[in-house]
């Protein structure tokens, strides 16, 4: 009975239920009673809370699509699921993150390897235009980059770390020892993924891993 758990113990058994229920690919067969038991109860019952907040934690450890689409969750339980998170995107024109690597690129050669350099090895004009506007600005220049291919990957998990992967070396020379340019990088995550704290983190431990940024 809910109603005479401590608060904090109610916490820690949902959290340990969920990485539990996470280990074992959400096989439990109570999903059902919890479904009676709590679609239904007032947004305060004690039940209701914890099932709501232990779905919240199994979307943090896992995804959404998974958690619906597994055999024996049933459908009741749907709206008790929190918001599927959904990037923050600006309605315009964004180029391939290919590009813009490359755009960064030609920021760190030498004014004569950029002199020799092949029509088809130049970023597109709208690259170029858009570096050129951030000025001096590094940190300006690693916001705008990561921004776009943030935003340009949203889809899935994987689409952004495929698009990681493309931007990481020259966006990697620029934060490097300089926290203005790595702060610029966590400042566009948050504001991109602001409704996701699954995705900031997965993300920050990513450009972590990439070298991109340094733990502080």
């Amino acid at each position: 009975n809910l109603d005479d758990i401590d608060a904090l113990f109610a916490y820690r058994l949902c959290l340990f239920t969920a990485h539990f229920l996470n280990n074992t690919k959400f096989n439990w067969p109570y999903w059902s009673y919890w479904a009676q038991a709590t679609v239904d109860a007032l947004n305060y019952d004690r039940q209701r809370k914890f099932v709501v907040d232990l779905l919240d934690h199994l979307v943090r450890l896992s995804y959404l699509d998974r958690l619906k689409c597994t055999e024996g969750f049933p459908e009741e339980l749907h709206v008790l699921l929190p918001a599927e998170p959904k990037p923050r995107l600006r309605d315009e024109f964004l180029p391939q993150v290919s590009d813009v690597a490359l755009g960064l690129e030609t920021l760190l050669i030498s004014e004569e390897d950029e002199d020799a350099m092949q029509d088809e090895q130049r970023p597109p004009q709208a690259v170029v235009l858009a570096l050129e506007s951030c000025g001096d600005d590094d940190a300006a220049k690693c916001a705008w980059a990561l921004r776009v291919a943030l935003e340009t990957s949203s889809e899935t998990v994987s689409h952004a770390m495929s698009a990681l992967d493309t931007l990481a070396s020259p966006l990697g020379s620029l934060t490097r020892d300089d926290a203005a340019c790595e702060d610029a990088c966590l400042e566009t995550l948050i504001h991109v993924w602001q409704d996701s704290s699954f995705h900031v983190e997965l993300i920050a431990d990513a450009l972590v891993r990439r070298s991109v940024l340094t733990p502080r």
